[in-house]
């Protein structure tokens, strides 16, 4: 199975030269996964098929972290001395669910000192934040790992779904608060 991030890449030609490279956005494209499947996260690239959205637009959002900064091994957000409160989504690809059962998804979190992260573990159909229900709210505190659980209810109907982590600073901006 064949997923990848695909873009383009646009140079312009003149007698006079050629521009910079401009790249386009880039799309996710290839088929649903099946269940069972497993991110691994186990370098930068491996972030490639994963959407994300910096809903505040302050330019930090989730990024690859090498544990160089005492974070683990995978996606991070992180936020210095910053005015804006976390919004930030990580989105996954299409992931084929099937009607009448329930998931359960794991993950390892690390919260940063004496910090408290929430954390939305949301599902949908698309990118479309809006469009994502919140499956299980978390509060990750500490700087010890903790390992996480998230049951997802019964689907409904048969569909590809994609399951979104919306990290943000109480209240949550889906409350109708600024996220400035």
């Amino acid at each position: 199975m064949c997923i990848r991030d695909s873009y383009y890449a646009v140079i312009s030609k003149t007698a006079e030269g050629c521009s910079s490279e401009a790249l386009s956005n880039s799309v996710v494209l290839g088929p649903a996964l099946d269940v069972p499947c497993e991110f691994p996260f186990d370098g930068n690239e491996s972030m490639d098929i994963w959407t994300v959205i910096d809903a505040n637009g302050n330019g930090s959002s989730w990024e690859w972290s090498d544990n160089s900064d005492g974070t683990l091994n995978g996606p991070s957000v992180i936020y210095d001395s910053d005015d804006y409160s976390a919004d930030d989504w990580m989105i996954s690809p299409r992931i084929n669910l099937e009607a009448g059962k329930t998931y359960l998804i794991t993950f390892d979190a690390l919260s940063k000192d004496s910090n408290e992260d929430l954390l939305d573990v949301t599902l949908g159909k698309t990118t479309n934040t809006s469009e994502h229900k919140v499956v299980k709210t978390l509060s990750i505190t500490g700087a010890d790992v903790a390992n996480m659980e998230v049951t997802i209810p019964e689907i409904v109907e048969s569909d590809s779904y994609r399951i979104g982590c919306l990290l943000y600073t109480s209240p949550s901006p889906r409350d109708g608060a600024t996220s400035r």
